[in-house]
């Protein structure tokens, strides 16, 4: 019920700017923020995130200003613009490294590792996967652990490398049943059977079978839509699949701006759907040069070792 959250949030925003309170500024308008979010206005999200890290940067609150950071990440690499949100990325990494968060760290680093797969920078992200890997298997969190399994292993695809990537899947899958991450459980259902047909361990009829059955389970449209778009892709003749999936993009896209969507349909078509307006340009403290990922990762290496003697 976005109308009234947008207005109570509003009104806490009120009263925090008149009595000064910068923390409840900071979450009152980082919470505002999640919702244009989940309503796919990703431009007042920013703008909303953008006053929460100001917030939270004139009062010293470095925990709360590496999660925006982080987050601000997300927005830039749902529209596209992947070099912002690698910036963001690092600078929420570096963040989190210097006050040793944990769950931060996790979620900077495995989206940069992430970014790079999409840029096809696909050794460099399998490195870095390895090291987030690392560090949610050292602490335990298992949700995010399904997640970057599953994604090393589309990077591994990538790569070619479809043994290592059968076998990181089946990592994901069993972690992501275990973790009940939904997300996942779906994305490496469709992994798996991508490698079958890859590894030739399953015919093009068979493979288009199984992504259909998925179908009774699945129904929400944006797992439709890829379910429709994997069997294009493997079946380029089937027509109906494709008229499906370029529908049910198409209409996502009008709702939520997300890359992913437009990009999908120019893969269909051939042709780009209408590009959003840019996000607003991010403050001085992310667009600033920071630690190179490189060098974050010893400090990281160096935390995991840490969280093994404490545990030993």
């Amino acid at each position: 019920d976005y109308g009234p959250s947008l207005e109570h949030f509003q009104r806490s925003i009120d009263i925090a700017r008149r009595v000064n309170y910068q923390r409840g500024l900071v979450h009152a308008s980082g919470d505002m923020a999640g919702v244009y979010w989940m309503q796919g206005d990703y431009y007042r999200a920013m703008e909303m995130l953008q006053e929460a890290l100001q917030a939270a940067m004139s009062i010293g609150y470095l925990h709360a200003a590496g999660v925006i950071v982080g987050n601000m990440g997300i927005l830039y690499e749902r529209v596209g613009e992947l070099d912002n949100a690698l910036l963001c990325y690092t600078q929420g990494l570096y963040i989190a490294v210097e006050l040793k968060n944990l769950a931060s760290l996790i979620l900077n680093l495995g989206n940069i590792a992430h970014l790079h797969t999409l840029q096809m920078n696909y050794d460099m992200a399998d490195t870095l996967f390895q090291h987030v890997l690392s560090v949610e298997e050292a602490v335990g969190d298992l949700k995010n652990l399904a997640m970057d399994l599953c994604r090393r292993a589309e990077a591994l695809f990538l790569l070619q490398r479809y043994k290592d990537a059968q076998i990181m899947n089946n990592k994901a899958l069993s972690t992501a049943r275990e973790a009940k991450n939904i997300q996942i459980i779906f994305d490496s259902h469709l992994q798996a059977i991508r490698l079958e047909l890859q590894r030739g361990h399953i015919e093009t009829s068979l493979g288009c079978r199984q992504l259909r059955s998925m179908l009774t389970t699945w129904q929400e449209d944006g797992e439709r839509a890829a379910i429709f778009y994997d069997i294009w892709r493997i079946d380029h003749q089937n027509t109906d699949a494709r008229e499906v999936a370029l529908r049910i993009y198409r209409e996502l896209y009008e709702h939520t701006r997300d890359f992913t969507y437009r990009q999908r349909y120019q893969e269909l078509t051939g042709e780009w759907l209408c590009a959003p307006d840019p996000l607003p340009l991010m403050p001085e403290i992310v667009a600033r040069e920071g630690m190179r990922v490189e060098d974050l990762l010893m400090r990281v290496d160096l935390l995991v070792q840490q969280i093994g003697a404490d545990a030993w």
